[in-house]
C-alpha cells in the first residue's frame, strides 16, 4: 500500500506542477504571440515597400525580429515563462515535503519515509527534462522499488539504529534552531528594549 500511496503524492506533485508550469506557459505564449503581432505591424508599417504596406508580401524578418529583440512584451513574456517554471519547481517540493511531513508526524519510521523519498528526488533530477508521464512513471516506480528493498533487505536492527540516528538529527538541528530563535530575541530585546 506504501508503493500506491507514494505514486499517488508523485502523482499530485507533478501534476501541480504541471499544471502551474503551464498556467504561466499560456500566458508567456500569449504574450509573446502578442509581442510578434506588434513586431510584424511596427515593420509593416514602416516599411518602404508598396507590397509590404499594402499586406501582399510580408515584411523583412530580419526587421520583425529587430523589433521583437526591442520589445519590452517579449522581454516579459520570457521572465513570465522563466518564473513560471521556478514557481512549478517550488509548488511540486513543497506538495512533497508536505507529505513527507505528515507521514513523519504521524509516527512512520524517518528512514523508510526518507529513503524512497530521496531515491524519488534523484531520480527527478536526474530525468530532468522528461515528459510529465514518463517523470512520474519513473519516480514512482523508484520510490516503489526504493522501499519495498529497504524494507525487506534491511535488517530491522539496522533501521532502527538508522532511525534512531536521524531522530537524534532532527532533534540536535531543532535544538540549533532554538538557541538561534533566543540568541535573537535577545539580541533584539538588548538593541531595543
Amino acid at each position: 500500500m506504501d508503493g500506491v500511496k507514494e505514486m499517488v503524492e508523485n502523482a499530485i506533485g507533478e501534476g501541480f506542477e504541471a499544471g502551474t508550469q503551464n498556467v504561466y506557459y499560456n500566458k508567456a505564449t500569449a504574450l509573446y504571440d502578442a509581442a510578434v503581432a506588434a513586431a510584424t505591424a511596427k515593420a509593416i508599417e514602416r516599411s518602404g515597400n508598396p507590397a509590404v504596406r499594402s499586406g501582399s508580401k510580408s515584411p523583412n524578418q530580419d526587421t520583425v525580429n529587430r523589433n521583437l529583440s526591442r520589445s519590452p512584451k517579449a522581454d516579459t513574456a520570457e521572465q513570465v515563462a522563466k518564473t513560471g517554471k521556478k514557481v512549478a519547481k517550488g509548488v511540486g517540493v513543497s506538495i512533497t515535503l508536505g507529505f513527507i511531513g505528515i507521514e513523519l508526524a504521524t509516527g512512520d519510521s524517518p528512514s523508510e519515509v526518507l529513503v524512497p523519498a530521496a531515491a524519488s528526488a534523484a531520480t527527478a533530477v536526474a530525468i530532468a527534462g522528461a515528459p510529465v508521464w514518463a517523470t512520474l512513471f519513473v519516480t514512482g516506480s523508484v520510490a516503489v522499488g526504493v522501499g519495498h528493498l529497504y524494507q525487506n533487505y534491511i535488517p530491522l536492527e539496522i533501521r532502527g539504529k538508522i532511525d534512531e540516528g536521524l531522530n537524534d538529527m532532527w532533534d540536535w538541528g531543532a535544538d540549533r534552531v532554538d538557541d538561534a530563535t533566543d540568541w535573537a530575541s535577545n539580541q533584539w530585546n538588548r538593541i531595543f528594549g
